[in-house]
């Protein structure tokens, strides 16, 4: 990986004579970013070219290529000259740039800082939580157990219909005796939304939880809040 700085001011792209660093200056529109060497199209994949990313070519006759990995998705490259990385920047995504010689009204453009902040600052806001919060290490990944809850008369779990096929790795009353016996203590939002319908109510924290809550429950034990550092990052 090599660090491009973000400098917002255009006149400063004459001011390197590294044609790499001006290139990749001019495609973000002097936002700068992570370049990413040597990289394609094809590592960009199905959703990363749509956060931000930005193909850095130094050619200035301009072809079109397309991705096979990403369909959706075509830039303009040289024709001659070989793609030297891909440029990345969630700022992009959120639009917040502004074209050499553009003018924008002051309302839209505070309307796009707010909406480029906003991300950055609910995560910010729930690391601090999980930060600040006392581990919960007694919830034993019940939270697995509550998405195959399935007491008699009850509606089916969710995941029924994926498992018609599959037998579980222990008996439905085994499943069932465990989280009524046990409780559920789960604290991650998404993680609810799995469980099946009656597990719900067992759940220590509430039957439902709102995104709001994230900022009050979420802490440093819990798996869930852990795989959510890769969606963050």
């Amino acid at each position: 990986k090599k660090h491009v700085g973000a400098i917002h001011c255009t006149n400063q792209f004459t001011s390197s004579t590294d044609p790499i660093y001006i290139a990749a200056m001019e495609a973000s529109h002097g936002l700068g970013g992570i370049l990413l060497e040597n990289a394609n199209l094809d590592d960009l994949g199905g959703t990363l070219y749509i956060r931000g990313s930005v193909p850095v070519s130094i050619e200035k006759k301009l072809v079109t290529q397309q991705s096979t990995s990403a369909p959706s998705f075509t830039f303009r490259m040289g024709d001659s000259e070989k793609l030297h990385g891909i440029l990345y920047n969630p700022a992009v995504y959120y639009h917040q740039h502004i074209p050499p010689g553009g003018e924008v009204d002051q309302n839209e453009q505070r309307e796009h800082l707010l909406k480029a902040m906003a991300p950055f600052q609910w995560y910010s806001s729930i690391l601090q939580t999980t930060l600040d919060s006392e581990p919960i290490l007694h919830c034993y990944g019940l939270h697995e157990w509550a998405m195959q809850y399935h007491p008699e008369g009850s509606p089916p779990p969710p995941s029924a219909k994926y498992q018609s096929g599959l037998d579980l790795r222990v008996s439905r009353e085994v499943i069932n005796d465990t989280v009524e016996r046990k409780g559920i203590r789960c604290t991650h939002v998404d993680a609810l939304r799995f469980f099946a319908p009656a597990a719900g109510p067992l759940n220590h924290h509430g039957a439902q939880l709102e995104r709001m809550d994230q900022l009050r429950l979420e802490q440093k034990g819990c798996v869930h809040a852990h795989m959510d550092l890769l969606k963050i990052g």
